[in-house]
């Protein structure tokens, strides 16, 4: 229900959530509300036809096919949107494009809300969303690299031929 909701932000123009005599909810605040972190993608930034795939983070490890989820999408179908969020002990990871089109994820693994969002898309390069990263010299570095996380997330958009 929260992605719908995100999703209807994003995608439909003049979403907006009012009460009267106040000013509108923009689809950033509503997230932040309903506990979803989001990034958004440019479409100038992706190829022209691209991969999308969403991972379990294992022990620093992508494990190919324990909890994977992948969609081929185009620069046509405009920006791409991922999005996360946690109901009880389950998070939620979805992506889709300004078209609707996309794919989500569940799994239940243990993940701090611990992240950055990424600051410029590296193809064909894993992104940490979100990650319970391991302790370094008795500090956590949140590093944005697969190695330092024990659990999480993470996306890797590839050219797709």
């Amino acid at each position: 229900m929260k992605t719908l909701l995100l999703a209807l932000a994003f995608l439909v123009p003049g979403f907006a959530v009012a009460q009267s005599a106040t000013p509108e909810l923009t689809a950033t605040q509503l997230a932040r509300h309903l506990g979803i972190y989001h990034w958004q993608i440019a479409k100038e930034e992706l190829p022209v036809k691209y991969n999308v795939r969403v991972q379990e983070i294992r022990d620093g490890k992508l494990p190919i096919g324990v909890i994977d989820h992948f969609a081929t999408l185009t620069r046509k179908q405009g920006n791409l949107v991922i999005a996360m969020s946690q109901e009880e002990e389950e998070w939620k990871v979805s992506f889709f494009a300004e078209d609707g089109n996309g794919g989500s994820l569940r799994a239940r693994i243990k993940v701090q809300s611990l992240g950055m969002a990424p600051r410029k898309v590296i193809i064909g390069k894993p992104m940490v969303l979100r990650g319970q990263y391991r302790e370094q010299e008795g500090r956590i570095v949140i590093s944005g690299k697969v190695e330092d996380v024990v659990s999480g997330f993470a996306v890797t958009i590839s050219e797709a031929r």
